[in-house]
């Protein structure tokens, strides 16, 4: 469709012109626009955990936002990362957490097997290394 890009579409803007910097200032103005809506219900959820510490957990909200967008310029790195970090956490991690927690439940009543919570617990060890692995991978 378009013959001649080879990088992303926003380096093929010409220099100078007010078509140009137009579009630059409305990608601005969406992106200072929407920083709040990923910002403030992330901010809630983790004041839900924290609630002595409100401003706290919003300013470094903030800051892990900056070094995700200054580490990662590109939007093909911003999906490459959460794809590996989420994907890997949510497949890897999360099935051994829940099925530990299933089991201590469960231990009260004796029905755990023998080296059900080992064997979670190496699974869930893993799945950090998998996960860490993939997404360090994906920022270098």
């Amino acid at each position: 469709m378009y013959p001649n890009v080879t990088g992303e579409i926003l380096h093929e803007l010409p220099v100078s012109g007010w078509l140009p910097t137009i579009t630059r200032l409305a990608m601005a103005v969406v992106v200072v626009l929407t920083a709040p809506l990923l910002i403030v219900p992330t901010g809630e959820l983790l004041e839900g955990k924290f609630h002595d510490n409100k401003v706290l957990v919003r300013c470094g909200v903030c800051l892990v936002s900056v070094c995700v967008a200054v580490l990662l310029p590109t939007f093909v790195q911003v999906l490459a990362f959460v794809g590996c970090a989420c994907v890997g956490f949510v497949s890897f991690c999360v099935p051994p957490i829940l099925h530990i927690r299933i089991a201590l439940m469960l231990e009260d009543e004796k029905k755990t097997p023998n080296g059900v919570l080992f064997l979670d617990v190496v699974m869930l060890v893993w799945g950090m290394v998998a996960t860490t692995v993939g997404t360090i991978y994906t920022l270098g």
